[in-house]
């Protein structure tokens, strides 16, 4: 049969013309996977990020998107021992929720939820709820590092599911009032105003006003001074929730099906052309 180049007198087949599409819908695949383009159906495993003052505390929770039948989770947190460390581990949305804090100290902890007579967790939850103390110095940033070691669903078989992590991180930034200055025999932090300079005095000469007379000084009666009570500092309020970035895989979807159609666009035209 005669083809559309006869003119030119060349001859091509379609099986050429689809071999050229498949590897160009190839290298496309290649970049999309090269990109770091997560699975449709992975789960997304992320912790927040905070800027926090020294001494403060703040409330982070680690939640799990895109779940499908989730069952059982086991990961660690990693983080700068200098810069911060974790008080206090609280449950999240999970039947049974248990947490290692022995080395959290060191910049390490552990956490392991599961389902029992739930069924699996489909869509967002909640694993836990971390309560981060600044101990670093003002400027000082750790990485909040996620290392799942098991994902699995609430099947007999617990099969693997996949997932895709998103770190996060936390910041010891400056104060914005006066320093706290604790002062000794008392509980409690003091906030003290800065110390202002005496006002000078001139010298007044001998002879500029006469000299007092001698008088009785009357007997003044002192009272009991005021007791100190305790100035409870203002405790950090946690930071809102931070939205989770969505997969970027619809993009590159999107990207890969107006390139296809380019490219077939292209060929058609230069079979009319020729």
């Amino acid at each position: 049969m005669a083809c559309l180049y006869a003119r030119s007198g060349r001859k091509c087949s379609r099986t050429w013309d689809m071999r050229r599409l498949r590897y160009a819908l190839l290298g496309l695949l290649t970049i999309a996977l090269a990109l770091g383009v997560p699975h449709a159906g992975a789960s997304e495993v992320s912790i927040g990020t905070a800027q926090v003052e020294r001494d403060a505390a703040v409330v982070l929770p680690v939640m799990i998107c895109n779940a499908t039948d989730l069952g059982s989770i086991d990961l660690e947190l990693v983080y700068n021992h200098a810069v911060l460390i974790v008080t206090n581990v609280s449950g999240g949305d999970f039947d049974v929720m248990v947490s290692n804090l022995e080395a959290s100290a060191a910049g390490h902890v552990r956490i392991v939820a599961f389902q029992t007579a739930s069924p699996g967790i489909s869509g967002t939850a909640v694993l836990a709820w971390l309560a981060l103390t600044a101990v670093g110095e003002a400027g000082s940033t750790s990485a909040l590092t996620i290392r799942v070691k098991k994902l699995t669903d609430a099947t007999p078989q617990c099969r693997d599911l996949p997932y895709s992590v998103t770190n996060g991180t936390f910041t010891i930034k400056s104060r914005s009032g006066p320093t706290p200055v604790l002062i000794s025999g008392y509980s409690g932090a003091y906030v003290l105003p800065p110390a202002s300079p005496p006002p000078s005095k001139r010298p007044e000469p001998a002879s500029a006003k006469p000299a007092p007379s001698a008088t009785a000084t009357p007997r003044i009666s002192r009272s009991p001074a005021p007791s100190v009570t305790s100035a409870v500092l203002p405790t950090a309020k946690p930071l809102p929730l931070q939205a989770v970035p969505l997969p970027r895989w619809p993009v590159v979807l999107i990207a890969i099906s107006i390139a296809t159609s380019a490219i077939l666009a292209g060929l058609l035209g230069g079979r009319r052309a020729q």
